[in-house]
């Protein structure tokens, strides 16, 4: 450290994600610490269970980071990608007899697939338009999982999925699968940073910004919006396949159009085209609605003007009102405020 800040003597090295020792440090005990959460004594089941669930949202997230926050395509229809990633995982598995490791690769390599065909009609769209296209998919993508009852078992759903196993080895307490899903997790994080890093994830930024001007530059905008959403895809096909092996079930009401909103939600909130601000997007959210959700019958226990079937309808009016504030705060994201505080900090005691 200098008085004029970091001196690098080479490009890879200003380019790094961990530029000095300290952020090594801060990431080792990171991750010591995420590998204690599961023992922590604060820590009970239900709040290991949430945690999971979290976690796998986080991946979902992710995948549409990259498609609408990274590369400007609006899309609505994010959680069918999670619920075909839940059933390819679930019914090679079932019925196909294959094994976890085979499923999960293909549980991101089909739903990314389908996430080029639904990438076509963005040559053509654009903002609005393109959000009512990905919409009709998550109708289209729920209506044929409806009506292929011998395979997804229709409006009943999949059910008898076991929990993932690797080399013999069966991750089928909460405890156990949290850290396979903390790999999955880690693996999703390193290609969504190193992505935003490369060429195509300029690419996909100089898309967003001006495609024209992007066209212009020699970027083939066609093969990049195919490329975002089949990207997009793919982390929400594993997220569905994680998240079916968990719960042993998959049904099509469990993954709908309002999940795809909050996950747009969850974005605008920890801050757009940031990783960083993804994971604090979706954990602020989840935990408030965790908090609403689990406090709910000690509101109606002490409240009891209001009866307890309409707390349900309030606490859902809390968590909606909360994220229009959270919005209205820091349109820019938490992570916008997170940078603020860093470069405070970094600058301290001059205010310039």
């Amino acid at each position: 450290m200098r008085p004029s800040g970091y001196f690098d003597v080479g490009y890879g090295k200003d380019m790094a994600i961990m530029r000095t020792k300290t952020h090594w440090v801060f990431l080792g005990l990171l991750i010591g610490f995420m590998l204690l959460v599961p023992w922590l004594p604060f820590i009970d089941v239900s709040w290991l269970t949430f945690i999971n669930f979290t976690l796998i949202t986080i991946i979902a997230v992710l995948g549409l980071n990259i498609t609408t926050g990274l590369a400007g395509q609006v899309s609505i229809g994010h959680a069918a990608f999670v619920m075909l990633g839940a059933y390819t995982s679930g019914i090679l598995t079932v019925k196909s007899g294959l094994p976890f490791i085979v499923a999960l690769p293909l549980s991101a390599i089909i739903p990314a697939a389908i996430g080029a065909v639904v990438g076509i009609p963005a040559l053509r769209l654009f903002g609005f338009y393109l959000a009512i296209a990905t919409l009709s998919f998550q109708f289209i993508a729920v209506y044929v999982v409806m009506h292929l009852t011998s395979i997804t078992g229709g409006s009943n759903g999949l059910f008898g999925v076991e929990a993932p196993s690797v080399a013999g080895y069966a991750f089928d307490t909460d405890h156990k699968i949290f850290y396979l899903i903390l790999a999955v997790l880690a693996v999703a994080i390193f290609v969504s940073v190193n992505l935003m890093r490369s060429r195509v994830g300029r690419a996909f930024v100089a898309l967003r910004d001006n495609w024209i001007a992007a066209e212009a530059s020699g970027v083939s905008t066609y093969i990049y919006k195919v490329m975002a959403f089949s990207i997009g895809a793919a982390f929400a096909g594993v997220s569905g396949a994680l998240l079916v092996h968990y719960i042993g079930l998959i049904r099509p009401e469990q993954l709908t159009v309002f999940d795809s909103i909050w996950y747009l939600g969850m974005i605008s909130i920890g801050g757009w085209a940031s990783t960083v601000g993804v994971i604090m997007g979706v954990t602020t959210l989840k935990l408030v609605e965790q908090l609403l959700t689990t406090n709910t019958p000690w509101f109606a226990d002490n409240f009891t003007m209001i009866n307890p079937e309409s707390w349900a309808s309030l606490t859902t009016m809390a968590f909606g009102a909360l994220v229009i504030i959270l919005i209205l705060w820091q349109p820019r994201g938490l992570i916008y405020l997170v940078n603020m505080i860093k470069a405070y900090i970094r600058i301290w005691p001059f205010s310039y």
